[in-house]
């Protein structure tokens, strides 16, 4: 399984369990967070390279697809994210502000797109040719599981959208696109008594990497390897 992987908001939560499960598999990790100089788990280990990434900062993106352009990345993982405005915040009537949502979609939604674009070079420089945007189970239509949190799961379902719209516009190139619901993940911006580990999440979604090929691109999978309805 030795091959490139480039995953963003690599410092934390699912990121650095992601980064840290595929240097133990021997696979160069490109590791990419806002600030690298805070991701201690990852600095000693082998086949990790850290970078600095904002992924609020469109030209930031930009600067590193380009100085990475003649480097082949075989699976993009877009996993930086954030919630928007608290649980509560984002409730119906709980007065988050419009600039909370707004920040929700740049990172949740455009930034991904803006990723892909920006390591187009790379990606088609690699062998396995796959893309993983993390999403989640709220922003289903079909079983959203619970109301509120309107900022996190608009976006989340503005990034499926964007998934969809990839696994159609890059299948003649090779390239397949899911989207991910990694489960509830006890992490940082998760519940702290959430019953799957990141370390537990690394595994799932390496499952469904491993598997992933253009015949099942453009479909939305939970963490079991089953499928999602948007």
């Amino acid at each position: 399984m030795a091959y490139s992987i480039f995953i963003t908001g690599a410092s934390r939560g699912i990121g650095a369990a992601l980064s840290e499960y595929y240097a133990r598999a021997g696979c160069t990790v490109l590791a990419a967070c806002r600030h690298p100089e805070n991701a201690e788990s990852l600095r000693d280990l082998n086949g990790i390279e850290l970078y600095q990434l904002d992924v609020n900062n469109e030209a930031n993106i930009a600067s590193l697809g380009a100085e990475l352009a003649s480097r082949p990345i075989d699976v993009l993982v877009n996993n930086a994210g954030i919630m928007g405005a608290d649980y509560f915040g984002q409730s119906f009537g709980g007065g988050g502000s419009t600039e909370e949502w707004s920040q929700a979609f740049r990172v949740n939604t455009i930034a991904p797109l803006r990723v892909v674009e920006a390591f187009m070079p790379s990606l088609e420089k690699g062998g396995l040719k796959k893309i993983i945007n993390i999403s989640s189970i709220v922003a289903s239509m079909g079983d959203p599981l619970m109301g509120g949190m309107y900022h996190y799961r608009s976006s989340k379902a503005g990034l499926n959208a964007v998934t969809v719209g990839l696994s159609m516009d890059l299948l003649h190139k090779g390239i397949s696109v899911a989207s991910i619901h990694p489960g509830r993940v006890s992490t940082d911006m998760g519940e702290r008594d959430a019953p799957i580990n990141p370390q537990q999440a690394a595994e799932y979604i390496a499952a469904i990497v491993e598997g992933l090929n253009t015949e099942c691109s453009g479909t939305f999978f939970s963490y079991d390897g089953s499928q999602l309805s948007w």
